[in-house]
C-alpha cells in the first residue's frame, strides 16, 4: 500500500507542477477521510486546493477550468 501511494502522491505533484507550468489549476475534492489524513500528515494539503465537493470547486470566486 505504501508503494501505490507514493506513486499517486508523486503523480499527483507532478500533475500540479504540469497544471502550473500551463497556467492552470489542479484542485482535488471529495477524499475520503483516510487520503485526506494522509494529505494532512504529509502537508500536502497545503500544497494542493482540496474541496469537500465539486460543487464548492465550481462556486468559487476563480473557478477551475474542468477537463
Amino acid at each position: 500500500m505504501i508503494s501505490s501511494t507514493v506513486s499517486g502522491i508523486c503523480a499527483l505533484v507532478g500533475g500540479l507542477n504540469a497544471a502550473r507550468h500551463r497556467g492552470c489549476r489542479l484542485v482535488i475534492c471529495n477524499l475520503s477521510a483516510t487520503v485526506k489524513l494522509i494529505f494532512e500528515i504529509t502537508q500536502l494539503d497545503q500544497l494542493f486546493e482540496i474541496f469537500d465537493s465539486f460543487e464548492q470547486v465550481i462556486s468559487t470566486e476563480t473557478p477551475a477550468l474542468v477537463a
